[in-house]
């Protein structure tokens, strides 16, 4: 099976990140921008600015124009941590000028700060390590009880004191090396998130330190990887040490792109790329699907444009095969266009 080839486009306040199949077929993209903060997973040492027990909540400080949102039900410990959970109150757990590790579960939008917890996990491709919550849960996506057993076994044995996962639906069928580098792998995240905290004065942005490149692969994957392609060589640098450092340098290396054009122009994705922006995309067989975004809603037309039925066909049948073509290339753009289900 041919594998995956990472493709990474530096400029000046963002970073983009292509990922192609074997045949150069786009199959992810990611854009991330210098500086943007408050976003859902990042990870802050922050500062309690102000405790409200009438609404059984606390504002902090992370560093944004608005204070974020922490209520007690995120503010409260695991069980095994403290929490009291029947008659405990927002206070017995925070006051005002307390530093604390939070993560943000909701981006902040107009009118409201960042909604956030105290439940730090470290989200993997097929993993989610929850460092303070024990246990092995399995997602309800994986129905079949003998994976569900297969995974947990896989696990048993590689989880730290207070350490606990949740096992993602995309880790169905997947090995045992796979599986264990990704404990390896978001233990060394947890860990590097630890010391950025012990160093840092809230509040600030602890998981802004990730370049970009290990950040994708930390939270995608990178076990189908054959190699990594960065134009600009001082970030090719910095993510060659890195994944060395996690043990995750891919089997072809870090490639630095010696042309002197654009790399998404010379590895053929540029145009594919630039497609995404397009609400019209062509099916394999004829006809479209038509994705337009609004503020409070995404939605995916199916066109059967001019495909027509081969002679002596049914219209049943091209209405199925348009149907099965856009069902395959939705999932796709959805992936590609960061889409919500």
């Amino acid at each position: 099976m041919a594998l995956d080839h990472m493709i990474v486009r530096v400029r000046p306040g963002e970073t983009r990140i292509a990922c192609t199949d074997g045949d150069g077929v786009l199959k992810d993209f990611a854009l991330y921008r210098d500086q943007s903060t408050g976003l859902v997973g990042d990870v802050f040492l922050a500062r309690v600015k102000k405790v409200v027990p009438a609404m059984e909540a606390a504002f902090v400080d992370i560093g944004d124009e608005r204070d974020g949102f922490l209520g007690l039900a995120d503010a409260r410990p695991q069980p095994h941590m403290g929490g009291l959970s029947a008659r405990d109150r927002i206070s017995d757990y925070m006051h005002e000028g307390q530093a604390v590790m939070v993560q943000v579960l909701a981006a902040a939008r107009e009118g409201k700060g960042a909604k956030l917890t105290c439940r730090v996990n470290v989200t993997g491709a097929f993993l989610v390590l929850t460092p303070n919550d024990p246990g092995i849960r399995v997602s309800k996506r994986i129905s079949d009880d003998a994976e569900r057993s297969r995974l947990r076994t896989l696990l048993s044995g590689q989880l730290q004191h207070s350490e606990g996962c949740v096992i993602r639906s995309g880790a169905k069928g997947v090995g045992e090396k796979s599986i264990h580098a990704e404990v390896a792998l978001l233990r060394a995240c947890w860990t590097d998130l630890q010391g950025h905290a012990n160093t840092h004065t809230p509040p600030a942005l602890l998981s802004g330190g990730a370049l970009p490149a290990v950040q994708f692969l930390t939270q995608n994957g990178h076990h189908n990887l054959a190699k990594i392609v960065i134009d600009d060589p001082a970030t090719a640098h910095k993510v060659e040490a890195e994944l060395d450092r996690l043990g995750v340098v891919p089997n072809g290396g870090v490639e630095r792109h010696l042309g002197g054009g654009d790399v998404f122009e010379a590895t053929g994705v540029a145009d594919q790329v630039a497609a995404l922006m397009d609400p019209v995309v062509p099916l394999s067989g004829g006809g479209s699907i038509i994705i337009e975004e609004t503020t409070a809603i995404t939605t995916i037309d199916v066109n059967a444009g001019n495909a027509g039925p081969a002679k002596g066909g049914r219209a049943a049948d091209v209405a199925l095969a348009t149907n099965l073509a856009a069902m395959k290339e939705i999932a796709r753009q959805m992936r590609l266009r960061n889409l919500a289900a």
